[in-house]
C-alpha cells in the first residue's frame, strides 16, 4: 500500500504502534479506540521513497504501522 500511495503524491508516516497492540493494529483503531491520534501522528516518522514500505519493528521494539498522514491536514 505504501509504494502505491508514494506514487500518487501522498505523504505517508509510519506510526509506533504500542507493544500490548494486535498486530495488524493501525491508525484506525486508535481513532476506535479514543487514543490520542493528534500525538500519534505527530511522533509518526515520515516514510520517502526508496525506504522500505515492509511492516517493520520500531526503535523502540514495538511493530510499527504505515498511516497515510495526508488525509489530515493537521498531520504535519
Amino acid at each position: 500500500m505504501i509504494p502505491k500511495l508514494l506514487a500518487i503524491g501522498a505523504r505517508v508516516r509510519r506510526i509506533h504502534v504500542p507493544e500490548d497492540k494486535p498486530q495488524k493494529w493501525d491508525a484506525a483503531d486508535a481513532v476506535a479506540e479514543g487514543a490520542d491520534v493528534h500525538s500519534l501522528l505527530a511522533n509518526a516518522i515520515p516514510v520517502a521513497n526508496g525506504q522500505s514500505a515492509n511492516r517493520s519493528r520500531s526503535p523502540g521494539g514495538g511493530p510499527a504501522s504505515a498511516s497515510p498522514a495526508s488525509r489530515n491536514p493537521d498531520a504535519g
